[in-house]
């Protein structure tokens, strides 16, 4: 098996290292790389390129100081001396004039490839800084949505809490010694149903016309909700000879609460 030449606009190195890698072998310089099917001749010049200061490189440059004088500035790496006797005899067989165009071929591609090279590292460098800014925003983006579903958490919590002191605070009105202060509460309690109504989707002019929208089965403590609103009616009205007392106030409040808990409104 002849070797295979070096072309410096490959990376035939990286390719080298890679592929024996993958058998568990390591990396190594070119005399240390055990190659069965390379001839005497061949090998001997390996050692001789060794010897010389040859790097794994130089035993893969297939041609002599000619071409590597034409190629790029970054081809001097390479090693000088002609390796592969095949080759070398190759190259040195070739009229002056093929030699020529074989080295300004050579320049030419080692160019493009160079030019290519530093194109493609600028490329890449253009998206990756894009794909980077686009982390950057998107974590922006979630980072100020969680900052606004918190904001908007603690908005709902104060304006719950708010509404929790309210209750309490109507709660207590049916513990005084006051009956009128019973009635006025009971009726809160009851615009308040009304307008936790609405906001559920519910039509009606009053209360009462919410209730009658409302089906048997639409939420638990419906039940709860009419017999507190029949109470509280009996209660607002001048002529009605109901007798409203504390104990009936206090347990129509909590028939209340029961509605406003269900929806969370307090």
């Amino acid at each position: 098996m002849t070797p295979v030449p070096l072309v410096p606009f490959l990376n035939l190195h990286y390719l080298y290292c890679f592929i024996i890698s993958i058998f568990g072998s390591k990396c190594t310089a070119a005399p240390s790389v055990s190659l069965p099917d390379i001839t005497a001749t061949t090998s001997a010049a390996v050692q001789s390129a060794a010897s010389n200061g040859g790097s794994f490189w130089s035993w893969l440059w297939p041609f002599g100081s000619s071409a590597s004088s034409a190629g790029s500035s970054g081809s001097s790496a390479v090693g000088t001396a002609a390796q592969s006797t095949i080759w070398s005899d190759l190259y040195a067989s070739m009229p002056t004039f093929l030699q020529s165009i074989f080295d300004i071929i050579y320049s030419i591609v080692s160019w493009v490839w160079f030019l290519f090279s530093w194109m493609s590292w600028g490329v890449a460098s253009v998206l990756f800084t894009f794909i980077l800014t686009a982390l950057v925003i998107v974590a922006l983006l979630l980072l100020r949505e969680w900052q606004g579903g918190a904001g908007e958490e603690r908005v709902h919590a104060r304006a719950d809490s708010k509404r929790k002191l309210a209750w309490d605070a109507l709660l207590n009105e049916v513990l005084t010694a006051e009956p009128k202060r019973w009635r006025a509460a009971l009726m809160t309690a009851d615009e308040w149903a009304g307008e936790l109504l609405i906001s559920q989707g519910f039509t009606g002019a009053s209360t009462a016309e919410l209730l009658r929208s409302v089906p048997d089965d639409a939420f638990i403590s419906v039940g709860s909700l009419w017999e507190a609103h029949r109470v509280t009616n009996f209660a607002r009205a001048p002529s009605s000879d109901y007798v409203l007392t504390q104990r009936e106030a206090y347990r129509v409040m909590k028939l209340y609460e029961q509605f406003f808990e269900e929806f969370r409104f307090i």
